[in-house]
């Protein structure tokens, strides 16, 4: 999914056909829209003399490349938003994920009632989570089916005890589990393949026998080699014993010394089944100290950031520090050429 995403203003002054916010957009400033007239003509005169240009009303959009499981031409909002949340709740029961790991996103079709549901993974470079419940997708149908059928309130449309969080607020009106039933049960739980979607991201390179677990690892792996880094050693297995286990950073560098054990370099996800879970987290935690004691480098990435140069410039400078002298890291990091992936005949990651 590529979507460019617009927030046009508050909803319930958007349905009264007042689009935007007061902003000005010289000097930042905003006023709320819903305080009074005479509060925004205040406000717009003031930064109209002072800064030289009208405030006008403004939308803000962010541009969005995500996996995504569509469910196109749905009859209705509702039938979109009931049916993209229940996959998403039988999806939480099949895999063990939370409901949150994954977003729902309705778009409604140009003078029509019907809409096109979207469930979609905000992680970069994704998570593998729809690609499992594809997979499973019969699983995902029973488990959501269940959850519809069964809701301990026994409500009528849908309630907290079955489809209704804090977090999909937004569209509780939109909710009807007795929908979700009647149309999982019309529809079964088998997918059919009709066609392939070419890859618009390029495919990673295989390394041995090892594959880059994600786009987001590819990404990395291309910017080392830019800047000239050496080969690392990708998933080295590291027994620490009990109670911690093994750990497997994403990228290791050997010591020369054996007094110099070596760098692990770990991309961290901050989705709440992996990074961003307080378990995963602390255990994670726990490891890396336990690296540190034994005489480790540990460098930890957080993916987010894999596309903003300025924080890679600091992970690669500490990162070259260690691998290859002070001059070099000064050069990564003050020349951060190595970051454009827009180089010759390399494909642009978007």
């Amino acid at each position: 999914m590529h979507a460019r995403l617009v927030n046009v203003g508050r909803s319930k002054l958007v349905d009264a056909g007042q689009l935007g916010y007061p902003v000005c957009l010289v000097c930042g400033q905003s006023v709320s829209p819903l305080s009074s007239a005479a509060q925004q003509q205040s406000f717009a005169e003031d930064h109209a003399e002072r800064c030289g240009r009208p405030v006008q009303p403004t939308g803000f959009f962010a541009d969005i490349v995500a996996d995504s499981l569509s469910l196109p031409d749905c009859e209705s909002v509702e039938e979109a938003y009931t049916l993209a949340e229940a996959l998403r709740i039988g999806a939480a029961a099949v895999l063990d994920m939370d409901r949150e790991d994954l977003e729902v996103l309705v778009i409604r079709q140009p003078g029509s009632e019907r809409a096109d549901a979207l469930l979609y993974d905000p992680m970069p470079g994704g998570s593998g989570l729809l690609e499992q419940i594809c997979a499973r997708f019969g699983e995902v149908v029973v488990a959501a089916l269940s959850a519809s059928r069964d809701c301990p309130s026994g409500c009528d449309r849908s309630c907290v005890d079955c489809f209704q969080t804090f977090r999909n607020a937004f569209f509780h009106r939109h909710l009807n589990r007795h929908v979700a039933v009647d149309r999982l049960v019309r529809w079964g739980g088998d997918l059919v393949a009709l066609h392939a979607i070419p890859p618009r991201m390029p495919a990673a390179e295989r390394d041995g026998d090892e594959m880059p677990v994600n786009r987001a690892e590819a990404l990395l792996r291309r910017m080392l080699s830019r800047a000239a880094f050496p080969e690392p050693e990708w998933h080295k297995d590291i027994d620490l014993g009990l109670p911690l286990g093994h750990t497997r950073p994403d990228c290791f560098f050997a010591g020369d010394e054996p007094s110099e054990p070596g760098v692990c370099v770990y991309l961290d996800g901050l989705s709440r089944h992996i990074h961003g879970n307080t378990v995963t987290r602390e255990h994670d935690r726990a490891i890396r100290e336990e690296l540190r004691g034994r005489h480790f480098e540990v460098i930890e990435i957080p993916a987010v950031q894999l596309t903003d140069r300025d924080a890679m410039a600091r992970h690669f400078f500490r990162l070259a520090r260690l691998l290859m002298g002070k001059d070099k890291a000064r050069e990564l990091r003050d020349q951060p050429t190595w970051f454009d992936s827009r180089r010759g005949d390399e494909p642009e990651v978007v």
